[in-house]
């Protein structure tokens, strides 16, 4: 009988020294855990209540801050042009795009609804209005209308016969279309909306070569974007022969020789490549 103690006794306390050594390796697992949380969260930096539409909104709506709910964010990772606080605006403030329930909100997307000057369409934010002429407007101007973004492209005479081409806005917003009937600066002018850096390009720009545009889609990177083709970025492209039956053979050699400008890295060079 008291071997029988004994043995239930012994039993007992290695029950519980496994039940404590389990007991101890998950409190362990759990502080590790734990760190890591912590080390996660402070990789988030500080949290920012940040405002999305309580429902879904459409262009044109007059808004409050009652159309708005707070969500928290961690602010290190929201881009720039997002909305982080509504415009202190006892009139409201109108949609200019359609806005999704729950959905970030880009600060182009709002605007004031009074005060300011009356230019006949609303500027977003601190945004500014630029007057271009697009040599390429009647390929878009039935599908485009007042809201829609587009990107603005420069073409420019570099010399020796070549031509160099530059995405100069991206994602600029209509802000009206030229008027058919009508005389006046403005009448052949395609109003876009941008920033102070797009509008100073633009001034920079108009002094030579000329605009055009591409219907483009909204985005949330302000990156710094440059893009430069040129004709040697063309010649360089895949080359198809065909017989031409007036012609004859159309070859790829003896074709004659042009200047094209290559910029890389803010480096500047003349390449003579095949016309």
């Amino acid at each position: 009988m008291k071997l029988k103690i004994l043995m239930l006794t012994l039993l007992g306390v290695l029950l519980s020294v496994v039940a404590g050594f389990g007991t101890f390796q998950y409190s362990r697992a759990l502080e590790a855990e734990l760190a890591v949380a912590r080390v996660s969260l402070r990789a988030f930096g500080e949290t920012v209540l940040v405002p999305v539409p309580a429902r879904d909104l459409t262009p044109g709506s007059v808004l409050t801050a009652a159309d708005f709910q707070q969500v928290k964010m961690p602010g290190s990772y929201l881009p720039d042009n997002i909305l982080q606080d509504l415009p202190d605006d006892e009139a409201g403030f109108i949609a200019l795009a359609a806005l999704r329930q729950g959905a970030l909100v880009m600060r182009g997307d709002i605007a004031t609804a009074t005060g300011g000057t009356d230019y006949g369409f609303i500027l977003s934010g601190d945004a500014r209005a630029i007057a271009i002429k697009a040599q390429n407007l009647q390929d878009f101007i039935e599908k485009l209308k007042p809201g829609d973004p587009v990107d603005l492209l420069w073409t420019r005479n570099t010399g020796g016969g070549t031509t160099e081409t530059r995405m100069i806005g991206s994602a600029l917003r209509i802000l009206s279309l030229p008027i058919t009937s009508g005389d006046g600066p403005l009448a052949d002018k395609l109003m876009l909306e941008g920033a102070a850096q797009d509008a100073m390009r633009v001034v920079e720009a108009s002094a030579s070569g000329q605009f055009s545009i591409l219907p483009a889609t909204r985005k949330l990177s302000l990156e710094e974007e440059q893009i430069v083709i040129g004709p040697g970025d063309l010649a360089r492209l895949p080359l198809v022969l065909r017989d031409s039956p007036s012609d004859g053979p159309i070859a790829a050699a003896g074709r004659p020789r042009c200047q094209t400008a290559i910029v890389r890295g803010g480096a500047r060079s003349q390449l003579e490549v095949p016309c």
